[in-house]
C-alpha cells in the first residue's frame, strides 16, 4: 500500500521532480539486512516496529530509502542546507545524506523504545571533520554526533553480487572507462536537414544557424523590411538584417542596398506586418525573376507571403527603374551566390558526418579492446554474450539520460571504491553527514537573471552548485518580480540554477559570474533556459557535467 512521508521544511523547487525512493520489504518479527545499490547496508533488528499508538507491528514492513549524493540530488530534493546554531547560520558541505521511513498497510510505523537501526552508510567524502545531523520537522537540523574516521574499503563480494544482479552496471562502466577521453572530444551534433527542406519546412526556423552565430535560438526571425517611401499606390523598402553579424543570406549582397518597390497592393494585415520590425517574423526569403518582373517570397511564422516587386532608384518620392541588363546581371549573381550557399552547407554536413563516422569507428575499436580485457571480470550472464550482444546491452541500459556520455559517467560513479560510516538511528527521517563551511570572502548582490536575448526572468529561487565542493547555496525571492539576494565565495566556482515562478529552469556557468553586469548592488547574470518540459534529475545532472567539462 502506497505511503509517502512529507516534511514541512522540505520544498522541492521543481514540481513533479524528486529523487526516487528504493522500496524494500522486511519482516517485523525477524528483521533483516537491506543492501542499497551504492553499497549502504541497513540492519533492521527483530521486533523493532510499533504503530502510532505504541502497539507492536507484525507481518511485513515496507522500508523506503533514498540517498542524496551530489549537489543535483540536494537541489532537486529541496532539503534545506543551512545549519542554525544559536542564531548563527552556516552552509553545509555534505558527505552524503539519506532518508529512511517505514510503513505497514499504508500507515507510518515507528521504532520501538530501545530499538535502533544500524547503517553502514556509503559516504562520498572520507574526511574526519563531518558530523551527523537529523532534520527536525519544526526546528531544522539537529546535531546528533561527531563521525570521525571512515572505513574505506572495496565493496564486499555479496554487495557486488546483488549490485550486479539488480542493476548490471559493469558493462556500462567498462564502456565508459575506455571511451571517456573520446567522449569529451565528441564532434558537435550534426544538423542533417538539407538546404531546400530548411526553407520549405515552416517548422524549421534557422535554429541551428542562429546557434552557430552564437545567437539566441528564439531569434529565428533575422530579417525585416524598412519602409523608405509609402504612398497609396506603392511602398518602397530596403531589406534589413536584425544583427550585424548575420551572414545567413549572403546572396542578398548581389542587390546591395537596392530599394524595392511593391507592384502589388499592400492591403492585407499579413503583408503589412512584414514592414514592422518587431513583428515581421521573416525567417528567410527568396527572390524570383520572370522576364522583367520580380517576386519576393517571405518565409514567416504564419506561412509563406508573396509580394510583386521591382528594384528602383529614388529621387525624392519619385522612382526610376534600373537598366534591364543591369538587373539581369544582378539576378544571375544572386542565383550563383544562392547556389554557392547550398553547396557550402552540403559540404559542411558531409564533413561533419564523416568526422562523426570516424569518431564512432574509433569508439568501436576502443570498445572491442575494452571488452576483451573485461571478460574475466564479467558475471556469467555477461560472459555468455558476444561483442555485438554486449554493445546492444550497453545501448539498452536502464539509465534515463539524454546522451551516452552522461549515462556512462553516471554509471561509473556507482561502481567505485566505497567508504563507509557506521551510524545508528533511533527514529526515521532525513539524516546527513555534513560539516559547516564558511564562504571565503563572501560577495553579496541582488541577482537578476537575463536570457541571452536580454529578456529578464522572474526568478523565484536561485541555487549555486559548487563545482569544487559537495554543497548547494539556496536563495529565494521575497515577492514575484524582485531580484534575489544571494551570497557566494569570491574564489569558488559555481554553476547557477534559477527557477522562475512558472517552474522553468535556467542555467549559467562560472563565466556568468565573471562577466556579470553590476549596477549598484544589482548584478545581472546571463542564464540560458534549459528543457522544454519537466526534466529528470539525470538530465539536470548531464547539464552540470556539460559545464564541468568547459
Amino acid at each position: 500500500v502506497a505511503f509517502r512521508k512529507t516534511h514541512p521544511l522540505v520544498k522541492p523547487p521543481l514540481q513533479g521532480i524528486d529523487i526516487v525512493k528504493s522500496v524494500y520489504t522486511t519482516s517485523a518479527s525477524s528483521g533483516g539486512t537491506l543492501i542499497h545499490p551504492t553499497g549502504t547496508k541497513i540492519a533492521i533488528p527483530e521486533k523493532a516496529f510499533v504503530d502510532d499508538a505504541g502497539n507492536p507491528v507484525t507481518g511485513s514492513v515496507i522500508i523506503d530509502y533514498r540517498e542524496f549524493r551530489d549537489p543535483v540530488d540536494i537541489m532537486v530534493s529541496g532539503i534545506p542546507m543551512v545549519y542554525d546554531s544559536g542564531g548563527i547560520k552556516s552552509d553545509f558541505e555534505s558527505a552524503g545524506m539519506f532518508e529512511i521511513n517505514a510503513s505497514a498497510g499504508g500507515k507510518e510505523v515507528f521504532l520501538a523504545n530501545g530499538k535502533k537501526v544500524d547503517i553502514e552508510f556509503a559516504v562520498v567524502d572520507t574526511a574526519s571533520t563531518y558530523n551527523f545531523y537529523r532534520l527536525d520537522e519544526k526546528m531544522g537540523w539537529k546535531y546528533e554526533e561527531a563521525l570521525g574516521q571512515t572505513d574505506e574499503q572495496a565493496q564486499e563480494p555479496e554487495v557486488q553480487e546483488q549490485f550486479q544482479a539488480d542493476h548490471d552496471y559493469l558493462p556500462a562502466l567498462a564502456f565508459r572507462n575506455s571511451t571517456l577521453n573520446s567522449l569529451r572530444n565528441r564532434p558537435a551534433r550534426v544538423d542533417t536537414t538539407d538546404f531546400e527542406t530548411r526553407y520549405s519546412d515552416l517548422t524549421y526556423k534557422n535554429e541551428t544557424k542562429a546557434y552557430d552565430l552564437n545567437l539566441n535560438k528564439n531569434y529565428s526571425s533575422h530579417l525585416y523590411l524598412e519602409k523608405v517611401v509609402s504612398t497609396k499606390n506603392y511602398t518602397c523598402f530596403i531589406i534589413r538584417k536584425r544583427f550585424r553579424s548575420n551572414r545567413l543570406n549572403p546572396e542578398l549582397s548581389a542587390f546591395g542596398r537596392m530599394v524595392w518597390k511593391t507592384t502589388d497592393a499592400v492591403k492585407s494585415k499579413a503583408i503589412k506586418r512584414l514592414f514592422r520590425k518587431k513583428k515581421s517574423g521573416i525567417n528567410d526569403l527568396r527572390i524570383y525573376r520572370n522576364g522583367s518582373d520580380f517576386t519576393m517570397e517571405f518565409k514567416t511564422n504564419d506561412g509563406f507571403k508573396t509580394v510583386g516587386v521591382e528594384p528602383v532608384r529614388l529621387a525624392g518620392k519619385k522612382t526610376k527603374a534600373y537598366p534591364r541588363q543591369l538587373l539581369k546581371s544582378r539576378y544571375r549573381l544572386y542565383t550563383r551566390l544562392l547556389e554557392q550557399r547550398k553547396r557550402k552547407m552540403t559540404r559542411m554536413i558531409e564533413r561533419r558526418l564523416e568526422l562523426e563516422k570516424r569518431w564512432n569507428a574509433k569508439l568501436a575499436g576502443d570498445s572491442v579492446r575494452c571488452w576483451n580485457k573485461l571478460r574475466p571480470r564479467m558475471n556469467t550472464h555477461q560472459q555468455s554474450m558476444n561483442y555485438k550482444q554486449w554493445v546492444d546491452f550497453c545501448r539498452a541500459y536502464k539509465f534515463e539520460a539524454p546522451s551516452d556520455a552522461s549515462r556512462l559517467i553516471m554509471a561509473a560513479t556507482q561502481y567505485q571504491k566505497v567508504a563507509f560510516q557506521r551510524l545508528s538511528v533511533v527514529r526515521f527521517g532525513i539524516f546527513n553527514c555534513d560539516h559547516t563551511l564558511p564562504l571565503p570572502e563572501p560577495q553579496q548582490v541582488f541577482a537578476i537573471c537575463e536570457s541571452p536575448d536580454g529578456t529578464r526572468a522572474q526568478v523565484q529561487n536561485i541555487y549555486l552548485l559548487d563545482k569544487n565542493k559537495n554543497m548547494v547555496l539556496n536563495y529565494s525571492a521575497f515577492t514575484r518580480g524582485d531580484p534575489v539576494a544571494i551570497a557566494f565565495g569570491r574564489f569558488h566556482n559555481y554553476i547557477l540554477f534559477a527557477v522562475d515562478w512558472n517552474g522553468n529552469l535556467l542555467i549559467a556557468d562560472e563565466h556568468a559570474f565573471k562577466s556579470r553586469k553590476v549596477i549598484g548592488q544589482q548584478a545581472f547574470f546571463q542564464a540560458t533556459p534549459i528543457g522544454d518540459g519537466p526534466m529528470t534529475p539525470q538530465e539536470i545532472r548531464s547539464q552540470v557535467n556539460l559545464y564541468k567539462k568547459q
